[in-house]
């Protein structure tokens, strides 16, 4: 099969190689003779609506990471058109997603059908992390309606914490501020994984809090192997917070990770791949 493989620079290219092993062409600039076009962010809206309008006739997958409602009613300046997304994602053959929760997220908020199909995630294995105490949050800016709970509960329990913003950071303060942390938090009401932080805290093995809902997907990918409370429930929140600083609440982090170690492109490259011949040869 045929493949064009629209996607940002960097990490998401490591499927390329993995695809051609299963026996697919792929391409990254669409010639026309393609059997699909696989659109790997909404960051690549203008490349994807450009091959719609030359070459209508293949037919195209959106791989969409997240749709937040706060990127539908409370948009950050200078967001992504998820008006036009979304007509791009109605258009095409199929929409896959990383997690259940992103799934739940498009059936809620645009009545929209997809595809799970877990993704493997760009990760740095420090030899040597270090352990302060300090419990740690290290997204991206966004208004997530519960974004502010975090710093709130971790200030009402006197929990040491540290908080960071980690596209602002600099690679090598932000590994070091990671390193050095006791143990991770994800607070949110919507994350389509968990955060990346959290994956590449899992590689240094620090335990882990994250919040459950419907579209959390930490679950989905970290199972049994870290601490989870109700994303509604800011006591829970505050209760688990100080058992994972006094230590009275343990996690498997060994467990959590040899599972990030286990989400190569390779096996993602296997969904894809059966995906695709249910899709297009049957």
């Amino acid at each position: 099969m045929k493949i064009c493989h629209i996607a940002p620079k960097g990490w998401q290219e490591l499927l390329v190689p993995e695809l051609e092993k299963l026996g697919h062409t792929v391409t990254t600039e669409c010639d026309g003779d393609e059997d699909v076009v696989i659109v790997k962010s909404i960051t690549q809206m203008k490349r994807a609506a450009k091959i719609l309008k030359t070459y209508p006739h293949i037919p195209m997958i959106h791989y969409n990471w997240d749709v937040y409602s706060w990127a539908l009613n409370n948009p950050r300046q200078d967001e992504y058109s998820y008006e036009e997304y979304r007509r791009q994602c109605e258009a095409s053959l199929e929409v896959w997603t990383p997690s259940q929760a992103v799934s739940n997220s498009l059936k809620d908020y645009w009545d929209m059908d997809s595809h799970v199909i877990k993704s493997y995630v760009p990760t740095k294995s420090i030899l040597s992390p270090r352990r302060k105490g300090y419990a740690l949050q290290a997204l991206r800016k966004n208004p997530d309606k519960y974004m502010d709970w975090y710093e709130k509960a971790c200030k009402e329990t006197g929990i040491d914490y540290e908080i960071t913003w980690a596209k602002e950071m600099d690679e090598e303060p932000y590994f070091e501020l990671l390193s050095n942390a006791g143990f991770l938090v994800s607070a949110l009401y919507e994350m389509s994984t968990g955060g990346l932080f959290l994956m590449e805290g899992a590689r240094m093995q620090k335990p882990i809090l994250s919040a459950r809902g419907r579209y959390l997907g930490a679950e989905e990918y970290f199972g049994d192997s870290i601490e989870y409370y109700d994303c509604d429930d800011f006591e829970m929140l505050k209760e688990k917070l100080i058992g994972m600083s006094n230590g009275t609440i343990t996690t498997d982090t060994n467990k959590a990770m040899e599972l990030v170690k286990d989400m190569t492109p390779d096996k993602m490259a296997v969904l894809i791949d059966e995906r695709l011949n249910d899709l297009l040869r049957s």
